[in-house]
């Protein structure tokens, strides 16, 4: 049994938040002594804490055998004593090369990545530690939940194809190729929809929709159907 330290932005709002979170509870169903300690990158930050996070707070040891960071490489810490001090990131890019973050994280004992490109990818941004693939966790058994379908019916989804898209409207989600991909793939007699759950900081609601609307319909007027 091991003691583990894991540090992360468990504590703030969005994605990357969700899966450190996602990240602790599976640790925690191990039988390793599970730490967890806050960092913030951002200003963002979420009301309620799961009272499981709160009581791994609570957990404090004299020495930790590993150290998982899922953190930003330009703020790895190195200097904290441990067995092993393992470095966990999701990149979103191909390139690290012109970056300094290569250089900090050499600094680690591994580095975990979820798949196989970011694996490659990093071991052409010469990463010369181990990398690992870990795979993001999930909770299956939200998949066995029976869900009330009633605005499913409403909107007449419930018996088509749904793709479910969820991510704020931003470019770097590119929500426009999405919906540019999705109109020239189908057509309007297929049985298929694409649902967007959506924000863009405080913007109201109404003023997204209404840019959402524009831009959709300029990306409409972009394609040209081919019929043969």
């Amino acid at each position: 049994m091991s003691n583990i330290l894991f540090i992360g932005n468990y504590r703030s709002a969005g994605g990357w938040a969700e899966a450190c979170i996602n990240y602790i509870h599976a640790l925690s169903t191990t039988k390793h002594n599970i730490t967890i300690r806050p960092v913030y990158m951002d200003s963002t930050h979420t009301e309620y804490i799961d009272p499981r996070l709160l009581m791994l707070e609570q957990n404090r040891y004299d020495k930790y055998d590993i150290i998982i960071q899922k953190v930003l490489p330009n703020i790895l810490e190195f200097t904290v004593p441990a067995k092993r001090n393992i470095h966990l990131c999701v990149f979103e890019t191909a390139n690290l090369k012109y970056t300094g973050w290569p250089r900090y994280i050499n600094f680690m004992d591994e580095l975990w990545v979820p798949s196989e490109q970011e694996k490659l990818d990093r071991v052409n941004d010469k990463i010369n530690i181990p990398i690992n693939i870990v795979k993001e966790p999930i909770d299956t058994d939200k998949f066995t939940y029976e869900y009330d379908q009633t605005n499913w019916r409403k909107f007449g989804l419930h018996d088509n194809f749904v793709f479910y898209f969820i991510g704020e409207y931003i470019p770097r989600k590119n929500i426009k190729a999405l919906l540019t991909a999705f109109h020239r793939e189908f057509s309007t007699n297929e049985p298929v929809d694409l649902l967007i759950k959506t924000n863009k900081g405080n913007m109201d609601m109404r003023k997204l929709a209404s840019q959402i609307d524009q831009d959709l319909a300029k990306i409409k007027q972009t394609y040209v159907y081919i019929i043969i």
